[in-house]
C-alpha cells in the first residue's frame, strides 16, 4: 500500500511538471539511454458513460536529454478525429482544445507520420 505522510510522498504530490522542466537535474546514476521522449496525449472524450471510442486529438512530445534533464526539442500536433469529428462541449472544456484546431489538423496516420519525421 502507499504510504502517507512521508516527506517524499508530500513533495511528489506538490511537484508539478513544470517545477520539473524549470530546474532540470542530471541523474543520479549513468543511464542506458541518452534522451527520452515524453509525450502527453489529449483524446476525445464526453462525459457520458460509454462514449468510445476515444481518439487521440493532441500529440505533444518533449525530447529531454538524459545527462543534462533539459528539454532539447519539441513536437506538437492536433489530431483530427474520424469516429466523433465534433469535439463534445465537455471536451473542450476538459482539454482546451478548440474545434477549429481539430478540423484543420492531420488525422491520426498523417499526424504519426509527421511525429516519426521529426
Amino acid at each position: 500500500g502507499e504510504e502517507s505522510g512521508s516527506a517524499e510522498n508530500s513533495t511528489a504530490k506538490t511537484m508539478r511538471a513544470e517545477d520539473v522542466l524549470s530546474a532540470p537535474r542530471p541523474p543520479l546514476r549513468e543511464q542506458p539511454v541518452t534522451h527520452i521522449a515524453v509525450l502527453d496525449l489529449e483524446a476525445t472524450c464526453d462525459e457520458r458513460k460509454g462514449f468510445a471510442p476515444m481518439e487521440i486529438i493532441e500529440l505533444p512530445v518533449v525530447l529531454i536529454e538524459v545527462a543534462t534533464g533539459k528539454v532539447v526539442d519539441e513536437f506538437r500536433t492536433f489530431v483530427r478525429p474520424t469516429v466523433h469529428p465534433v469535439l463534445t462541449d465537455f471536451c473542450r472544456e476538459l482539454t482546451g482544445i478548440s474545434q477549429e484546431q481539430v478540423d484543420v489538423a492531420p488525422d491520426f496516420p498523417e499526424a504519426l507520420m509527421n511525429l516519426n519525421a521529426w
